[in-house]
């Protein structure tokens, strides 16, 4: 599933500098969870957490079974934007969307391709690599209790398109990373 700012090309590099520093049952954390890029690639106890809410019911409902739909029309598309969270919601918000930008219109090229079967096909190979101890949560970094865990952080960029209406802050994160090491 194609996700805004996901590090699907860079996890080939990313991960073996992970599990180099990662220690033996050592808690891997990574708070802004986004597109399982990283996620997907790490054995153990992972807990991946992120605050987009649809989001995080979509990683549980797969965890569980659930098969997103292979199509999704513009009309679909229009409904569940403006419906409460669900699993489906974050199907939609992220894998039917224009760049995978959350919300951030239907996704749609000349070509005609398949936007929801592609983003279908991709979560799902995710998970079969996704460790069966890894638990998902929808909160915020800073509510995290991850001391002596090995903590990946891929957060919003400052000064770049946000992932929603909410302003993040970077002061805080990099106070709240000082305080986890």
């Amino acid at each position: 599933m194609q996700y805004f700012g996901g590090k699907s090309r860079l996890a080939k590099h990313i991960v073996p500098i992970l599990k180099s520093y990662r220690k033996k049952d050592q808690l891997f954390a990574e708070p802004f969870c986004g597109g399982l890029n990283i996620t997907q690639h790490i054995e153990g106890d992972v807990l991946a957490t992120d605050i987009n809410k649809s989001l995080i019911l979509l990683y549980d409902a797969v965890q569980d079974g659930y098969q997103p739909p292979e199509s999704v029309t513009k009309e679909e598309y229009d409904i569940v934007r403006n419906s409460r969270d669900s699993a489906l919601k974050g199907f939609v918000g992220i894998g039917c969307s224009f760049a995978g930008k959350w919300l951030g219109g239907y996704a749609r090229n000349s070509r005609g391709d398949n936007f929801a079967k592609a983003a279908k096909n991709s979560i799902l190979k995710k998970f079969k690599t996704i460790s069966e101890n890894c638990e998902f949560k929808c909160q915020n970094y800073y509510d995290l209790d991850v001391k002596g865990a090995l903590i990946y952080c891929d957060p919003p960029y400052e000064g770049f398109t946000g992932y929603g209406k909410l302003k993040f802050d970077s002061g805080k994160f990099w106070e709240w990373c000082r305080q986890m090491s």
